[in-house]
């Protein structure tokens, strides 16, 4: 596996850099991130959604106690300037220097690549929208180009905005009050380490934040119920939930801790038994009433975006689940049982006690227009008698089908111990959502951010 990592920080490239995304994010503790996924043609996974999520983190951030980032706020403001302006003038460079980077470096020299280094992927966005459109209409010859697409490397990248000078050592005190147990000595580390900034975008006096840009190739893994994994529902709800905070990577350590073996995720609920999230990614469920008919779907082989061996802050998924990527996707193109039978239910991006989660969004616009009932609240775990399918998601794995979703005596709460084994893994209306949102993702060239 090609483990070429480029790696950014306020305009200086280290295009050997050895540290892991979770070492990056604790350097930078005090800032809001995003992590999107690079496909091996040089186009970018809804980075629209990705650039919200920067500016709402901001804000978000500042309501801290120690508003970490109103000196950029003010300093903007002093200017005549926006966030959003911010963003496109001083962060989206950056994103590009660094893709283009890890583009020309690796994807576009590699051995069977699409596009040569140094070249426009324009013209390959354009094929694979067009691909993507045939649908059903595939070919014995386009299913085996797809299956050799799919052997080929994505690639994540992480983009993180932090504050220098006060804003980046309040973390500490914003974090003592509240992350979970045992984790301060993490962030204080963090914070007392990095040593001297290396300079605020812009110049110190201009625009008080650093920016720091990471790219790592990932390897996909197949769809399939072979491919589930397993949930344990072990946490409590994390200290800011609304905002993708790097500080996030410390606060979940004890919980990484504390896995069981045979779960690739942890969950968190809060005292009600409400299972509000992962600790890398949002949780769904479907509930189909009772009685339903069982649904049925048609799939094709398609190439899969969805899964890798390591996921979006460097942490690893549990080892049964480290399949190779050489086999087709399972994605399904309709689901013959009638969808209003089916409830999708989970946190939407309007929750305020999970992540609003970029992969999330598109799920829920999938299971709209698929014409699944949506209810955005928590799954209870009183309720799971009536679960007929779960999965977790996020930008970089995709839709993960869950097998088994469980608590474990030593739970942040106490609860009894319970066990949930899924009747269909990678089930029907699973399936149907991947396709779905699929089709919805926007593709965008790195050198059009």
């Amino acid at each position: 596996m090609d483990t070429t990592v480029v790696y950014l920080e306020n305009g200086c490239i280290h295009p050997d850099c050895t540290l892991t995304p979770q070492q990056v994010l604790l350097k930078h503790a005090g800032g809001v991130y995003t992590t999107a996924l690079f496909t091996p043609d040089g186009c970018v996974v809804d980075w629209d959604l990705h650039r919200q999520r920067l500016l709402r983190g901001i804000e978000v951030l500042n309501t801290r106690p120690s508003q970490p980032f109103q000196p950029l706020l003010s300093t903007l403001q002093a200017q005549g300037s926006s966030l959003s302006a911010f963003l496109e003038q001083a962060v989206v460079p950056r994103v590009r220097e660094a893709l283009g980077a890890f583009f020309g470096g690796r994807i576009g020299s590699g051995p069977g690549s699409s596009c040569p280094a140094g070249s426009s992927p324009d013209a390959h966005h354009q094929q694979q929208q067009q691909q993507q459109g045939q649908g059903q209409e595939q070919d014995k010859d386009q299913e085996q180009q797809l299956l050799q697409q799919q052997q080929q490397q994505h690639a994540m990248f992480v983009v993180i905005i932090s504050p220098t000078g006060t804003g980046k050592a309040a973390v500490v005190a914003d974090a003592s009050a509240t992350v979970t147990g045992g984790t301060e000595v993490g962030l204080a580390t963090a914070a007392a380490t990095e040593g001297p900034q290396q300079g605020a975008v812009g110049g110190a006096q201009e625009l008080p934040v650093s920016v720091a840009v990471y790219c790592k190739s990932v390897q996909l893994q197949p769809y399939g119920s072979q491919h589930a994994i397993q949930a344990a529902v072990l946490g409590a709800p994390r200290p800011l939930p609304v905002a993708k905070a790097a500080s996030w990577v410390a606060e979940r350590r004890s919980y990484e801790e504390r896995r069981p073996a045979e779960a690739a995720e942890v969950l968190l609920s809060d005292s009600e038994g409400r299972i509000l999230e992962g600790l890398t990614t949002n949780f769904f469920v479907i509930m189909t009433a009772p009685g339903a008919a069982e649904p049925t779907v048609a799939t094709t082989a398609s190439t899969t975006r969805h899964a890798a061996t390591e996921d979006d802050e460097g942490g690893r998924t549990s080892n049964s689940q480290a399949q190779s990527g050489d086999a087709a996707c399972e994605s399904a193109s309709s689901v013959t049982a009638p969808a209003s039978q089916a409830t999708l239910r989970g946190c939407g991006t309007d929750s305020a006690v999970a992540l609003p989660g970029t992969a999330a969004a598109r799920v829920v616009e999938a299971a709209r227009r698929l014409g699944l009932r949506v209810e955005l609240e928590p799954p209870r775990a009183a309720e799971r008698a009536q679960w007929s399918e779960a999965f977790v998601c996020n930008s970089v794995r995709g839709i993960l089908p869950l097998s088994r979703v469980f608590c474990p005596q030593d739970n942040a709460w106490g609860a009894d111990p319970w066990d949930c084994p899924l009747p269909h893994a990678a089930g029907p209306h699973t399936s149907a959502l991947l396709a779905e949102m699929r089709r919805l993702q926007t593709l965008t060239p790195w050198n059009q951010l």
